[in-house]
């Protein structure tokens, strides 16, 4: 095991009381990463509802025990490994170039012995990674709630998901939001912005929101909706995760009246804004032409099994292979938010990119 500067062990430790998995406070997410980072035995040794610091100071002592191993290796070394695999998003990347120097001075000083014989599980690695395998999964409800609030033809509509990891919501709800979108619009470009909300925004009394859309597109908002030739505009618009829901409403309320009061200027084009508020509920604010998206939960594991082992047997994945990854699924009993996390690890674990604790 390598020894830590105090300095490392700082920005570590920062990493993680920043995932929304710990940050949360839910057992069940904390348990979730603990057992997909391969160490799902501190699950018995940590207290898994305690305060974040705690949690992040208690999970840092037991990573860092040279005597826990997984298959021979440190489980600091597991965790951090399977860590940036699970969650690349999350991380910035500074902090990614970091973890793998971490691992990159375990793997030099380790002595030059013979390597272990290790069993390992088979690597499909010709797999590809493709969203619509989750994204597509049993979401009906909100299709309809999409196609009910977007008219399509031309305006300003506004969506909003919630309760669920900023990361899913992103990586795959919004890729069947956008799917619905290109139904509706059929061939219509468009353009897609990212806007992210951070906790010193909240203070500012200038509207925030309309700033950084007009530093994005590079003009007023006025100017963009009053000319003929724009392309429609997709805003995806998130929130850091110390931010409340009652912190964030006075601005979306303020940005969204603004918006609406503007929106007869358009021409032809559509005006859609979405917000993913991570684990906080979804907007429901009964602003105009404003939606709250269902995120349809639990899911129905009997469809779950039969629609999942459907799109495994496609992928040329061997029978009992997918039985025990089903059996994996089980294990949440129809969680939505759970489920996608599995689903999302299984497939990774597939391509031969995870190691996990047998």
């Amino acid at each position: 095991m390598i020894e830590l500067e105090t300095e490392e062990t700082k920005k570590l430790w920062d990493i993680l009381k920043a995932n929304e998995h710990i940050s949360s406070g839910n057992p069940n997410l904390r348990t979730y990463l603990l057992k997909n980072c391969g160490v799902e035995k501190i699950c018995y040794k940590i207290k898994l509802d305690d305060q974040t610091n705690s949690f992040v100071l208690c999970l840092c002592t037991e990573l860092e025990n040279p005597e826990f191993k997984i298959k021979g290796k440190p489980a600091f070394i597991v965790f951090w490994e399977n860590y940036k695999i699970l969650f690349p998003d999350t991380l910035y990347e500074q902090q990614t170039a970091f973890i793998n120097s971490i691992i990159a001075r375990w793997e030099s000083s380790r002595n030059h012995k013979p390597k272990p014989v290790q069993k390992k599980e088979e690597k499909t690695g010709h797999i590809k990674f493709d969203k619509k395998i989750i994204s597509d999964f049993d979401q009906d409800d909100l299709a309809a709630a999409f196609k009910n609030g977007f008219q399509g033809a031309r305006g300003a509509f506004g969506f909003s998901m919630g309760s669920m990891d900023s990361r899913i919501l992103e990586t795959y709800f919004f890729h069947r939001f956008i799917s619905e979108y290109k139904i509706r619009r059929k061939d219509e470009e468009y353009r897609q912005c990212r806007l992210f909300v951070n906790p010193s925004d909240i203070k500012k009394d200038a509207p925030v929101l309309l700033a950084k859309l007009e530093n994005d597109i590079d003009c007023r908002i006025e100017d963009w909706f009053e000319n003929k030739y724009s392309h429609d505009l997709i805003i995806l618009i998130r929130k850091n995760f110390k931010i409340t829901n009652n912190d964030m409403e006075p601005m979306v309320i303020n940005f969204w009246n603004h918006v609406i009061n503007i929106s007869g200027n358009l021409r032809n084009q559509c005006f859609v804004a979405l917000w993913l508020n991570g684990t906080d509920p979804a907007f429901d604010l009964g602003l105009e032409r404003f939606t709250a998206l269902p995120i349809k939960d639990p899911v129905d594991t009997k469809w779950l099994n039969d629609w999942f082992s459907g799109k495994l047997h496609k992928m040329e994945i061997k029978k009992e292979v997918i039985e025990q990854k089903l059996e994996l699924l089980k294990d949440y009993q129809g969680d939505v938010h759970l489920t996608y996390l599995q689903m999302e690890t299984i497939i990774k674990q597939l391509q031969g990119g995870l190691e996990h604790n047998d």
